[in-house]
């Protein structure tokens, strides 16, 4: 664990989570002996300003590297370990699927989200929907596989670009995996939305839980 928290230092010093000091905080406080550590002191970490996004990235593939190496090493902190992977992958996501629309003018202030075409439909229709925020491939699956595959910062960059994809859904979709046990497993085909029939739209969308609204969407479209 002490590479993960060495790493995740120098990564924050680097500046790579300036605009996601939330992310990072909520990383750090997940690990033994970091629970009681403040917002002041990641903030006061990043010694540089954010570096271009490209390198942004890189940092995040190399922690991630080393978090799988820490898990790989040892069983006694692997369930601490997998919640501050959980959050580094949250600031990984977004860059992502910002850099898949060509739209990166936000960083990661505000970030595009694959959302399901019955939430856009409820909006459409002037509704609130309730909603939830998953991982189309989830995270347990996505954990084993890579302690498994993963051993290079070219094999992270590859699996994250082919399988780390964060979505909303309705409450309702989210059931509907669940009644199907798909909540933390896959299909043999590997596309469990899929196979409870739920759509994404092809695009993502600037989606803000609890108070999106289309005219919200359609203002960032």
């Amino acid at each position: 664990m002490m590479e993960t928290v060495k790493m995740f230092k120098e990564v924050c010093a680097a500046g790579a989570f300036i605009e996601n000091p939330t992310k990072a905080h909520y990383a750090l406080r997940s690990l033994e002996g970091y629970e009681k550590v403040t917002s002041k002191e990641i903030k006061e970490l990043a010694k540089h300003p954010a570096p271009e996004l490209e390198e942004v990235v890189n940092l995040l593939h190399q922690l991630t590297l080393v978090v799988l190496d820490d898990m790989r090493s040892s069983d006694e902190n692997r369930s601490k370990l997998s919640i501050f992977l959980r959050e580094i992958f949250g600031p990984i996501d977004y860059y992502q699927t910002n850099m898949e629309s060509d739209d990166l003018k936000y960083g990661t202030k505000k970030h595009k989200f694959y959302t399901s075409k019955k939430v856009i439909s409820l909006l459409k229709k002037g509704e609130k929907p309730v909603v939830i925020f998953d991982h189309r491939i989830p995270m347990k699956v996505m954990r084993k596989e890579m302690m498994e595959n993963c051993f290079t910062v070219d094999d992270v960059r590859s699996y994250l670009k082919a399988n780390l994809k964060t979505c909303i859904i309705t409450k309702d979709e989210d059931q509907i995996l669940k009644d199907r046990g798909f909540n933390a497993c896959l299909p043999s085909n590997r596309d469990r939305y899929g196979e409870v029939n739920i759509k994404l739209c092809s695009e993502p969308v600037y989606f803000r839980k609890g108070h999106s609204s289309m005219k919200f969407v359609n203002k960032y479209a």
